[in-house]
């Protein structure tokens, strides 16, 4: 693509997408737009729910030097581009993404730096250079929904020389990559979206976080966990009282949690007598 194109595109994106979130002027983003977006597509980005946070600093470009780059060694911490990390998973719950949004938006500068740096993303390294989260979907969103485009990121594993084949056989062997959408699957690694505004909303994930948070089951280390019991809520809990009651089906999924049906997920903590 050249770079007059380039410029018409990042023009574009401009009138959808607020600066904070795609610096449109820069054609490593603009080039990462072209990429991911078709201009039908892009008209049904929504914008960030919370206002630009033009406070915070500059914080990972100095506190991490380094953008990230095929050649930065496991372990280290880099400046990613949020648009440019590869989710490994299909689905993140916006009721969640948008509460952590609001919570950063209310962040003194301060504080949200600190917020940024202590909690990177992990990423692998994959074929052909390009960068997998396989974590941090929420606050990636999150970030973006207060127009931050940039988040800090480890990585994890160096797997760049891999076949494909070879690559997701240790991604699935390391409990990285989750390939069910809202409980249907599994589907192939090359259909997971591009990058997170891609990945699609399931209430169930949100659900089975806030159950976890008000003590229906105990925050579990086991891999998807949350995945695990959204699956179980979906067929007990209607979608419909989700949207139209969250609180009451945030109650109906504590129940749930304690009922025997439940006993062999992660975290599970059975009804007291």
């Amino acid at each position: 693509m050249t770079g007059k194109k380039l410029s018409r595109l990042a023009a574009l994106l401009a009138a959808f997408l607020p600066a904070a979130l795609l610096h449109a002027d820069e054609p490593e983003n603009a080039k990462i737009a072209a990429e991911n977006f078709s201009p039908a597509a892009i008209v049904a980005i929504p914008r960030p729910a919370f206002k630009a946070r033009a406070d915070v600093p500059i914080a990972l470009e100095r506190r991490f030097r380094d953008d990230c780059s095929v050649s930065n060694a496991v372990g280290t911490t880099c400046s990613a581009a949020i648009l440019s990390l590869r989710p490994t998973q299909f689905n993140l719950g916006m009721i969640e993404v948008r509460q952590r949004a609001k919570k950063m938006s209310r962040m003194s500068g301060h504080d949200l730096k600190e917020y940024m740096e202590n909690t990177p993303a992990p990423v692998v390294i994959g074929p052909g250079g390009a960068f997998f989260i396989f974590d941090r979907h929420h606050e990636a969103r999150a970030l973006l929904e207060i127009g931050q485009d940039r988040m800090a990121a480890v990585v994890r594993a160096d797997w760049q020389d891999l076949s494909e084949d070879e690559f997701w056989r240790r991604m699935k062997s390391h409990h990285w990559v989750w390939l069910r959408d809202k409980g249907e699957g599994p589907l192939g690694p090359g259909d997971l979206p591009k990058n997170v505004l891609r990945m699609t909303d399931d209430p169930y994930r949100s659900l089975a976080r806030a159950a976890v948070k008000k003590g229906g089951c105990r925050k579990s280390t086991v891999p998807f966990a949350e995945f695990l019991w959204a699956d179980f809520y979906r067929p007990r809990i209607p979608e419909l009282t989700i949207e139209s009651d969250y609180h009451k089906a945030v109650e109906e999924a504590i129940s749930l949690a304690h009922a025997p049906s439940a006993a062999q997920l992660p975290g599970y903590i059975p009804a007291k007598n």
